[in-house]
């Protein structure tokens, strides 16, 4: 059922990226990019909705063909683990994989669907290539889109963490991690996502934290140049990124084809249930087809 391969493309570093690409689809409607978040990756952890293998035969069903980017440093791709020396090299990757595909693809509708730290960071790719980004619409799955005034340091902190952040850079400081791990509900999930050996479950690096909120800083500054189609979800107690920032962002968008879908008592990650008995997954799912499928028409 699942025809799961991986292929390898080259930053401009040099640096091999590996590409998860999901099932071949015979009359093609569109093609998803998946970005994934901070230490993340499209590896599978466990059996279930939130799984690459899942979504790319979920999706492929509607006609829908998958490829899963894990970014330098994260997953099987090259370089240090969860290192992030500048934001902007992540958003060069995605247009990089973008261009490769649309040899491929030629004129086929592209969306993007990301989360957390992917879904900031294809934020800001969007507002950089503006009308020429190659995306018809985006999905944007607990979105880092601003720094929530819980965790936000005061300016002095701030300062004293930068100029750490370039001399000592790659030095895992920030238990941010921690908060991954407390947030996750669902125990079996968690309970592999602790011993896979392509998550990065240490603490956050100097440089990777300075970056994020760099982006963070990016969309909050430049948020009204975001225009094109977008579906926004969010869970309202997120412990991870803000629900707050993602409605400001979805209040911000001047374009008629967004949504916004909210939820509480969820998973950080959305498609990963609470339990066995937590159907909203299968129903976010459904509705990521229904907005897809409005743009393809």
């Amino acid at each position: 059922m699942n025809d799961i391969k991986e292929f390898k493309i080259k930053n401009s570093k040099g640096q091999r990226l590996n590409v998860c690409e999901g099932n071949d689809v015979e009359n093609l409607k569109g093609v998803i990019i998946y970005l994934h978040g901070i230490g993340a990756h499209h590896q599978v952890i466990f059996d279930c909705e939130d799984s690459f293998p899942y979504k790319s035969n979920f999706f492929a069903l509607s006609g829908y063909k998958s490829y899963g980017l894990e970014f330098s440093g994260h997953g099987k791709s090259d370089g240090i683990r969860c290192s992030i020396d500048n934001y902007l090299d992540l958003v060069d990757e995605i247009k990089l994989l973008i261009i490769y595909l649309k040899g491929i693809h030629g004129n086929t509708k592209f969306f993007i669907y990301a989360e957390s730290m992917g879904a900031g960071l294809s934020v800001v790719y969007q507002i950089i290539n503006s009308k020429e980004s190659f995306i018809d619409g985006y999905v944007l799955m607990s979105a880092m889109c601003g720094i929530t005034d819980k965790i936000k340091p005061n300016y002095f902190v701030k300062e004293l963490l930068f100029k750490m952040s370039y001399v000592y850079p790659t030095l895992p400081f920030l238990g941010a991690t921690d908060h991954i791990s407390a947030s996750c509900r669902n125990e079996d999930y968690l309970k592999h996502k602790l011993t896979c050996k392509y998550q990065y479950n240490e603490k956050v690096r100097l440089n990777t934290a300075r970056e994020c909120y760099l982006v963070c800083e990016y969309i909050e500054k430049n948020k009204e140049k975001f225009d094109v189609p977008v579906f926004i979800l969010h869970g309202i107690d997120d412990t991870i990124t803000d629900a707050k920032k993602s409605i400001s962002f979805y209040k911000s968008v001047n374009n008629d084809k967004k949504r916004i879908y909210l939820t509480k008592d969820s998973n950080h990650i959305l498609t990963l249930g609470i339990d066995k008995d937590d159907d909203r997954p299968s129903e976010i799912l459904k509705k990521i087809v229904s907005f897809f499928d409005d743009l393809c028409n």
